[in-house]
């Protein structure tokens, strides 16, 4: 109804409403078990810190309650939501995935899933304890800094930061074994998200 198709991520496990104005990263890791749970989301908040440095000093990472998908590693600014991360493991590898809003409105976001778990739920007793979403404690980067930002821009800033790191920027196409791996990966979240959604499901 507004506008919104369903899709169940691969990590994280509360809802999040991503649009033109929020942005999505990750951070790939080939690992053999070195790097703990802990350790990879502070990976993901110092990664945070530095890209968006030109702009604020002023992130901690804590549970911000009240907010939607909430964790100890949501990213905010005088108690004001922007960012959550979350992973996924497998073996021999980890992404550390984060939902970056930039742009507002990211109260209208919050109330959009607000209004999800209430029609979902309706007042029945759950075996799950479903966060109660207050929009007061959310906002989108632009508005808490009060200064004009664009996904672009931290998009532009993240390939500077990477260049001035000493990494080459790579838009190599797929080989074809990463291919066929990319399209037995999406015929999985297909099936997982036709299993889960049923009639709701739009491929």
């Amino acid at each position: 109804e507004q506008g919104y198709p369903p899709i169940v991520r691969n990590s994280g496990g509360l809802a999040v409403a991503l649009d033109e104005g929020v942005l999505n990263l990750s951070l790939l890791i080939n690992d053999q078990g070195s790097v703990g749970i802990h350790e990879g989301y502070e990976k993901m908040v110092s990664f945070m810190k530095a890209l968006l440095s030109d702009w604020t000093d002023q992130i901690k990472a804590f549970e911000v309650v009240g907010s939607y998908c909430p964790g100890d590693y949501d990213l905010s600014i005088d108690g004001k939501k922007f960012a959550g991360i979350s992973q996924r493991r497998i073996r021999n590898g980890i992404a550390i995935q984060i939902y970056l809003s930039v742009t507002a409105d990211h109260q209208s976001r919050a109330r959009l899933i607000r209004e999800f778990y209430q029609r979902g739920i309706q007042g029945e007793e759950t075996r799950f304890n479903y966060p109660k979403v207050n929009p007061d404690v959310m906002e989108a980067l632009e508005t808490i800094l009060a200064v004009p930002i664009t996904v672009d821009d931290v998009v532009a800033k993240l390939v500077e930061l990477l260049t001035d790191s000493g990494l080459e920027i790579a838009n190599n196409q797929l080989t074809n074994a990463e291919k066929v791996t990319f399209m037995k990966r999406r015929e999985l979240m297909l099936e997982r998200n036709q299993k889960t959604l049923g009639d709701l499901f739009e491929p």
